[in-house]
């Protein structure tokens, strides 16, 4: 008995018949062109070939099987490009206009002493880092998933973790503002420093445990590594109890990154403004 079905056209299973159609036309056409010329035969050819089910088994990595991440996870995820990229890309843009030869001496020539004007302008990237988490974390997320991802209660851990590694975006954008000179290097650094560090960090690479273990030594000194870690481990939740203890050290990791690198751009900022000055 043949029954007629009508599946709506742009649909997921228009698509899936289209790819069956596909297949069964691509088999047969093979054994045409091997020779076979019996239209009966070829079907049962084509028919017998596509019957043929292959078994797969499932691997899992560091533990028992479970079912895949909620949505929101994965946008929790990805945030970690996304902040990088913009942040690096807002705040560096701000230091290259201050470290333009002219503005830089005339703000040296100012009676606001060297300290309280980095001290200002890092407060000034806070905010506007501040901003785009708020825009990422808090306006754009509930429209999406608010209401799936509020009655798990794992909000606060998943936001804490995101505003933690807005503390490292900030840091690492004040470095590279005060490193690059052009507007088209810094084009090329924010691209380089979020790809490869999201990448290497297994944030394109779910679950971190298929990265191989040179690549894991390696990632271990990367803040992407410990917030995918963290964002992993909230999943791993499913609904909030207690925080546990590895959140907090993995957020405070992260918060130590941000803290060095922070260091270490102020520090490359006065060797350069002393070198400036030095007889030459």
């Amino acid at each position: 008995m043949i029954e007629k079905v009508i599946i709506p056209p742009n649909s997921a299973s228009s698509h899936y018949a289209d790819l069956q159609i596909n297949q069964f036309l691509n088999t047969a056409q093979m054994y045409l062109e091997l020779g076979e010329k019996s239209q009966k035969q070829l079907a049962a050819l084509t028919s017998a070939a596509l019957a043929i089910e292959t078994k797969v088994q499932l691997e899992t990595f560091g533990g028992a099987a479970a079912e895949s991440d909620p949505n929101y996870a994965y946008y929790f995820r990805y945030c970690a490009y996304a902040l990088l990229a913009i942040i690096i890309s807002g705040i560096s843009a701000v230091m290259i206009s201050f470290n333009e030869p002219n503005l830089n001496l005339r703000n040296l020539c100012s009676p606001l002493p060297k300290r309280r004007m980095n001290q200002q302008l890092l407060a000034g990237h806070a905010v506007f880092a501040l901003v785009c988490w708020l825009l990422l974390i808090l306006v754009s997320l509930p429209p999406l998933y608010g209401s799936k991802l509020f009655g798990t209660g794992l909000f606060g851990l998943y936001a804490a973790n995101s505003l933690a590694f807005t503390a490292v975006c900030v840091s690492i954008a004040f470095l590279v503002g005060d490193t690059v000179k052009t507007y088209n290097a810094l084009a090329g650094s924010v691209q380089v420093i979020a790809l490869g560090m999201n990448f290497l960090g297994g944030v394109f690479v779910p679950p971190q445990s298929l990265m191989s273990k040179p690549v894991l030594a390696v990632a271990k000194f990367l803040p992407s590594f410990w917030y995918v870690k963290n964002n992993d481990l909230i999943s791993a939740l499913g609904t909030l109890t207690k925080a546990p203890r590895p959140f907090y050290h993995n957020m405070f990791i992260q918060l130590g990154f941000a803290v060095a690198i922070t260091a270490a751009g102020l520090l490359f900022r006065k060797e350069r403004s002393v070198a400036q000055f030095a007889p030459s």
